[in-house]
């Protein structure tokens, strides 16, 4: 898990040196989870663990608001989810769910027998 503001100061970072850290850290997650972070480091986030896992892995983006947008695009596979407030992720997603608890179905499921 990597906040937003922990992640502005890797941004600042050399790119050699953020690359090496940066690289440490995804190689040992299973899952990069950035939180209270702006559209664009969800979107760089994204475009970073796609630079360092060039064809070997595919990101998938969750996300339920207009800020997420970016990220969705970014991802290899976006999911959006329908709220009662806005719909725009949803609208500019691969796929749409109503509900979080959704995702299970689509991923183990759906995503399996594909």
């Amino acid at each position: 898990m990597i906040s937003g503001s922990t992640f502005s100061v890797v941004q600042r970072l050399e790119p050699k040196t953020m690359q090496l850290l940066m690289s440490d850290v995804l190689l040992a997650a299973d899952a990069v989870i950035l939180f209270r972070s702006s559209p664009k480091q969800k979107a760089d986030t994204v475009n970073l663990v796609k630079s360092f896992f060039k064809g070997g892995k595919i990101t998938l983006s969750v996300g339920d608001g207009f800020n997420d947008v970016n990220m969705i695009q970014e991802a290899h596979v976006g999911i959006g989810i329908r709220g009662a407030e806005s719909n725009q992720a949803a609208a500019f997603a691969d796929f749409a769910i109503v509900e979080f608890q959704d995702l299970r179905r689509l991923m183990f499921w759906h995503g399996r027998s594909q």
